[in-house]
């Protein structure tokens, strides 16, 4: 049987993690593809990138594949063209590396990514384009908002919620309960034991508001 095919939207370095991911999962990864303009911050991929423009309609044939994963880090762009993609009848599956683990009863959305050693526990809650990074865990019952970011080994405690487009940096660990707002930004490696408000940015153990 031949592998299915995808392309990989994103050229930079979580572009290439997610390729990797893909091919270890047993998918063919046709190439990458960016938005016209950007530069990546991070070393690209080897092999030609397909340029695109957000005001274009995307053919399939032009991608060599109706099935599209997201490679972008950025979260804003991630969720529009997440957005995009579907609209143009595109396929984005939630790509769960091989050595994650999702619990059956969680739910994910289109364009979801889970990498490496990630866990995803009984009844969370999973929005489009949100990213779940390597060695990240989040417990039961958890939700994470469309866009958002779960940097690599942070954790979410059962019941916490994270909002639309928000980063929760690498090593962060968020209390049971506990709500992280809308376009919010959690340092790395803080504790969050308290709400934190939409549009925040918080850093520290307990984790403070920055001014």
């Amino acid at each position: 049987m031949q592998p299915k095919k995808i392309r990989i939207l994103g050229f930079g370095g979580h572009g290439a993690v997610v390729a990797d991911a893909c091919r270890a999962l047993g998918w063919e990864v046709v190439g990458f593809m960016a938005e016209e303009g950007l530069i990546p911050a991070s070393p690209e991929p080897e092999g030609k990138v397909l340029r695109v423009k957000r005001e274009e309609k995307l053919d399939p044939k032009k991608l060599g594949t109706k099935t599209v994963a997201l490679g972008i880090g950025n979260n804003e762009a991630r969720a529009w063209w997440c957005e995009k993609l579907v609209r143009d009848g595109f396929e984005l599956p939630p790509i769960l590396h091989p050595a994650a683990w999702v619990s059956p009863s969680a739910k994910l959305a289109e364009g979801v990514f889970a990498g490496a050693g990630a866990v995803v526990q009984a009844g969370a809650v999973v929005g489009k384009a949100a990213i779940i990074n390597s060695n990240a865990t989040v417990e039961h019952h958890a939700e994470i908002g469309e866009g958002a970011h779960i940097g690599p080994g942070a954790v979410l405690a059962g019941l916490a919620k994270v909002g639309q487009l928000s980063m929760i940096g690498a090593g962060a660990v968020l209390k049971d309960r506990v709500t992280v707002g809308k376009l919010c930004m959690v340092g790395a490696g803080s504790a969050v034991i308290q709400n934190v408000p939409d549009k925040s940015t918080v850093a520290g153990v307990p984790a403070k508001p920055l001014s």
